[in-house]
């Protein structure tokens, strides 16, 4: 099911957090537009724009790969190289969604001068997207501990660290070699999941349906999140 975002114009999956998005959108615009908009704002408002278009980029992605879903067994190598390319789009919007995400927090943290001076003064040119990163040059203050303590938490998920892996893998080394099950003497029973192989970065898994959903979901749990610290950043004292 897909709403409208008012904040995108565009339709988004219904899972995707529409009441957290437009609140911090609020109270973002309300403190990056009190002056004539600079650098901060122009990086905040097209990181803005890409969470919505990378989660509905995510969840596209994610459906084209169930639709080829009953083909994985008998596929040609047209639908396997459709199959694949959803799986590659899977994985590089969901982390570009959590990075976009990341981004926009950096820019507005940057404006208001939640960022450690020193770190910063080191590389005053680069704007970070990568949750460690954020993490690492927020300065520790009452204000920025609760979303210090969320990005944490994301660092160390399974879900992270796979969905960076996965993408890294697929994005410029080979796409996860596929184990597959021969049968002598009769059909194979449908599968319910595909078994990928351990490469040199990436460990062997099991993905289908259900884990592909699964993942997605905290996808937008996570945005959500984040999104909700973003938000108490605008309104601290």
């Amino acid at each position: 099911m897909m709403l409208l975002s008012k904040v995108h114009s565009i339709n988004l999956p219904s899972n995707f957090p529409f009441s957290e998005m437009e609140a911090f959108k609020t109270a973002a615009d309300s403190i990056l537009t009190l002056e004539i908009p600079g650098a901060a704002w122009q990086e905040y408002a097209g990181a803005t724009n890409l969470i919505g278009w990378r989660f509905r980029g995510c969840y596209e992605d994610m459906n084209k790969w169930m639709d080829l879903w009953n083909h994985c067994n008998k596929a040609s190598l047209e639908e396997t190289y459709l199959r694949e390319r959803a799986l590659f789009g899977f994985f590089t919007a969901g982390l570009s969604c959590i990075e976009a995400t990341c981004y926009a927090l950096y820019a507005l943290a940057r404006h208001l001068e939640l960022l450690d001076p020193q770190l910063l003064a080191k590389k005053r040119d680069e704007w970070h997207s990568c949750p460690f990163d954020l993490n690492k040059i927020l300065l520790e203050q009452p204000e920025t501990l609760a979303l210090k303590a969320r990005l944490q938490v994301l660092i160390a998920s399974d879900n992270y660290k796979r969905l960076k892996e996965l993408r890294n893998r697929m994005n410029h080394r080979s796409d996860i070699p596929i184990n597959y099950t021969l049968n002598m003497g009769a059909e194979l029973p449908p599968a319910e999941k595909q078994n990928f192989a351990r490469t040199t970065s990436t460990e062997a898994f099991n993905l289908g349906v259900s884990e592909l959903e699964s993942m997605f979901n905290w996808l937008a749990i996570s945005v959500r999140d984040l999104l909700v610290e973003g938000t108490n950043l605008c309104e601290r004292p």
